[in-house]
């Protein structure tokens, strides 16, 4: 029962130590992703969204393509540590581009969210943290 405890005690130092360190709440308590960014991944030509579809975010750098049947997902990540800030500017430039946005919601500061319809084409927008002032856009687009 005493090593039970033991390594109780001395697992609790080290799962603390880990969280901070792989990000969480910044040191005041807002939910912003403190972890350092490190080497993000190259920007990747065949990641790049269709033309038709409004990036909506300046500076984002596309670096992967997931396909699944005939949607495609594309992931970039962009400046930015406002998850909800982020999504309403991408949201805005759809709109100006006359796309029907179907609905929205947020859960701050993890992600928000956005689907979008236009013509045959229906996706989403959805905007995480991925490091200290950086976000992931995953946009994701298909037939309707």
């Amino acid at each position: 029962m005493r090593i039970s405890r033991l390594l109780v005690a001395l697992a609790i130092p080290v799962l603390a130590t880990t969280a901070v360190a792989c990000g969480g709440e910044d040191d005041e308590g807002e939910g912003a992703f403190s972890a350092d960014c490190g080497t993000l991944e190259s920007a990747d030509p065949a990641a790049a969204l269709p033309s038709e579809v409004p990036a909506g975010v300046s500076g984002a750098t596309f670096y992967e393509l997931q396909t699944q049947g005939s949607t495609k997902r594309y992931f970039a990540y962009a400046e930015g540590d406002d998850v909800v800030k982020v999504r309403d500017a991408i949201r805005s430039e759809y709109q100006k581009a006359g796309y029907e946005i179907e609905g929205s919601d947020a859960e701050p500061p993890a992600e928000a969210e956005f689907e979008w319809k236009k013509g045959s084409n229906e996706g989403s927008v959805q905007v995480t943290p991925k490091c200290k002032d950086t976000v992931r856009v995953r946009y994701r687009v298909g037939s309707a």
